[in-house]
């Protein structure tokens, strides 16, 4: 059997050459879409972008040409706001209209009054000697 490769040519070469390729392929399609998500893709994936300036657009192009598959996908999907995060805490509390402050409980607990807040020092150089 003979083998693809020229001869001299070890397989570990034609390994790291496929590597290298494959990473400018993707380097080069990701160069190809971040200025087309920068001018009209961002603003359509968040509200909040769409009003961005001309350096908020060159700030995102090495993050968009980096992510363009992820990017490239919510675009044709058509999503309109980012993604809500996902994490145990946020999975495990109520909804947000479902929460209420406890009420208050033990003895005299009707009877209790808001804290007021506590006024300055009518003598603020007297004080600050105490402190020092």
């Amino acid at each position: 059997m003979t083998s693809p490769l020229p001869a001299g040519i070890p397989p570990r070469v034609s390994v790291a050459t496929g590597i290298v390729f494959a990473l400018g392929a993707y380097l080069a399609l990701g160069a190809l879409f971040a200025p087309a998500f920068a001018l009209w893709g961002c603003g359509r994936l968040d509200p909040a972008a769409a009003t961005g300036s001309a350096g908020f657009r060159i700030l995102i192009l090495p993050g968009a040409a980096a992510l363009w598959p992820l990017l490239l996908k919510r675009w044709l999907c058509g999503a309109r706001s980012p993604p809500a995060e996902r994490n145990a805490h946020r999975d495990a509390a109520p909804p947000p209209d479902a929460v209420t402050a406890p009420p208050a409980r033990g003895p005299g607990a009707a009877q209790l009054a808001p804290i007021a807040p506590i006024a300055p020092s009518p003598e603020p150089a007297r004080d600050a000697e105490r402190r020092a």
